[in-house]
């Protein structure tokens, strides 16, 4: 089995912790915000919204993204497939 390390496993800015390892998904939220949901979030129907989500706002979220996004890599980085093309076999 090999070990899986990553740089950042929470996000620590401004006042804000958030542990990678919660966070489901994010979804933008108009031009100035976003929203993300962590595994612990549920889904109300009658407001059609997260329920414990995180909102934030750009500024911090350019921030917070591309950590998460680096984070998601690191861990994946042993499972994802290797999609370089490969040159074709000649045929005899």
């Amino acid at each position: 089995m090999t070990n899986k390390t990553v740089t950042e496993s929470i996000f620590s800015r401004g006042g804000w912790v958030i542990p990678m390892a919660e966070v489901q998904h994010i979804e933008p939220r108009g031009e100035d915000g976003r929203m993300v949901v962590m595994k612990s979030s549920t889904y109300n129907l009658e407001s059609d919204e997260y329920n414990n989500a995180i909102y934030m706002d750009k500024r911090l979220a350019d921030v917070f993204v591309p950590a998460w996004c680096r984070y998601r890599a690191e861990l994946e980085a042993s499972t994802l497939m290797d999609l370089s093309p490969t040159p074709p076999k000649e045929t005899p």
